[in-house]
């Protein structure tokens, strides 16, 4: 019993990860942006400007702000999730 109830364990936590992929990492173009996540972006790094985007289980956003180039990784929901100051 306690084998079975294992495999049901371990084959929950694989069945579970795998439907949570839901997208694919994809480039987007920015106009394709949700205005949510964009006005979010711009509340991060005030002057934002958006030149890539891309989508994975999140917005990932590139662009310039006061003479610097950032990346921010933002949910479909608005939610900041990471904001990068990359040096060049």
């Amino acid at each position: 019993m306690k084998f079975s109830f294992s495999l049901l364990i371990a084959a929950t936590w694989l069945l579970t990860g795998c439907s949570t992929q839901v997208l694919d990492e994809r480039e987007i173009d920015v106009s394709e942006v949700p205005d949510e996540v964009l006005e979010a972006a711009r509340e991060a790094v005030p002057g934002f400007e958006p030149s890539e985007a891309e989508i994975e289980f999140v917005y990932e956003l590139e662009g310039q702000a006061d003479g610097r180039t950032y990346e921010i990784e933002i949910d479909a929901d608005g939610e900041v999730k990471e904001v990068e100051a990359k040096d060049e």
